[in-house]
């Protein structure tokens, strides 16, 4: 599976790539090629997506080959608390009002002060204004922010250095791949989710994972979220190879309350497919 996916790559690659030889070829043409030997040669798109952005350039960091899970929607202590003791990396905490896995975020704030280090807490917003998301930041102290609207690259870019950022994409087909470009340099990940009418996320809907490894190809870390569960993350893993998965309905016993043996057996699952790589 691994073979295929980097047939796969090598046929898409990064978008950007023949453009950038184009200017280098004409550079080396007109005798203004690179002259000097110190210079860092251009590395090649890793094989699995590179870790999220440190700071706000644009150069990533490879990660160590283990794939990151974060469990979103978390409202309650006990729940975060089960889930970093089954070994999850991140917790999503949902700010969108009127939807079954909202929490205040005085509420996230105690809950996030009982977190150990090296958790990273995920703030989710849909098309919130930007008082909303500065004042969430600031009440709650979460690190990443996760646009799941309509929000435009400018927008995003914004938070670049408060937080890391990343853009949730409902994936419809080929066309989304494309919508996805202008992003490139302004998020740190790229968050694949399936695409249900009506519904921002949370849905338990899975999505054509082709999309996903085509989309894995182009240089920005993925995320994988879309009807995650411990009987199928094992898959999706060995088939996309992503930076992490993002589970919320897959391992809740209703929404917005988590099932710890669900958590368990997901955390597992993940580590069984990094290991069998």
């Amino acid at each position: 599976m691994e073979i295929e996916r980097r047939e796969v790559c090598r046929a898409g690659g990064d978008p950007g790539d023949d453009q950038r030889r184009d200017r280098e070829n004409r550079r080396e043409e007109s005798g203004h090629g690179r002259q000097s030997t110190n210079r860092r040669p251009r590395r090649e798109s890793p094989s699995i997506s590179s870790a999220w952005a440190r700071g706000t350039g644009n150069d990533r960091v490879l990660p160590v080959n283990r794939v990151r899970i974060k469990i979103c929607g978390i409202k309650r202590e006990d729940d975060a608390l089960a889930a970093v003791h089954a070994g999850v990396d991140a917790l999503g905490f949902v700010f969108v009002p009127g939807t079954p896995r909202f929490v205040e975020p005085a509420a996230a704030r105690r809950i996030i002060d009982r977190l150990p280090p090296f958790v990273a807490r995920v703030g989710l917003f849909v098309d919130a204004d930007a008082e909303t998301i500065a004042a969430t930041l600031a009440a709650t102290g979460i690190d990443t922010v996760q646009l799941h609207g309509e929000e435009t690259p400018e927008f995003a870019e914004q938070w670049r250095g408060r937080a890391k950022v990343m853009k949730a994409f409902r994936m419809r087909g080929p066309e989304t791949l494309e919508s996805m470009e202008p992003y490139r340099h302004a998020v740190d990940a790229w968050l694949l989710d399936a695409h249900v009418p009506g519904v921002s996320g949370g849905t338990g809907a899975r999505f054509d994972w082709d999309l996903a490894v085509e989309a894995s190809c182009r240089g920005v870390p993925i995320v994988l979220a879309g009807g995650l569960r411990p009987d199928n993350v094992a898959e999706a893993v060995a088939r996309v190879r992503p930076y992490a998965v993002d589970v919320s309905s897959g391992v809740e016993s209703s929404p917005g309350r988590k099932d710890a043996s669900k958590v368990r057996a997901l955390v597992k699952a993940v580590r069984a497919a990094d290991r069998a790589g």
